[in-house]
């Protein structure tokens, strides 16, 4: 049996040697880095995991810092 193919058909890629699961995601990293570079972020993290009640977990993609505080 072929091995099976992302669910989305998403296409991993790499970035400044970091591996993403998506164009989308390495393209938001992009983004995000040219925030950084105009002052508008602080910095960001990558896949923050989140603790959730019920033994659950779930892993954010990217925690960002805004200069101007949490978005809202």
């Amino acid at each position: 049996m072929p091995p099976m193919g992302h669910k989305y058909g998403a296409v991993a890629v790499e970035r400044d040697g970091m591996r993403f699961d998506s164009k989308l995601e390495a393209a938001y990293y992009d983004h995000i880095k040219i925030l950084v570079t105009d002052g508008e972020v602080v910095g960001f993290l990558r896949q923050v995991p989140f603790h959730l009640p019920g033994n659950a977990r779930y892993v954010c993609d990217f925690q960002v810092f805004w200069r101007d505080g949490p978005a809202g």
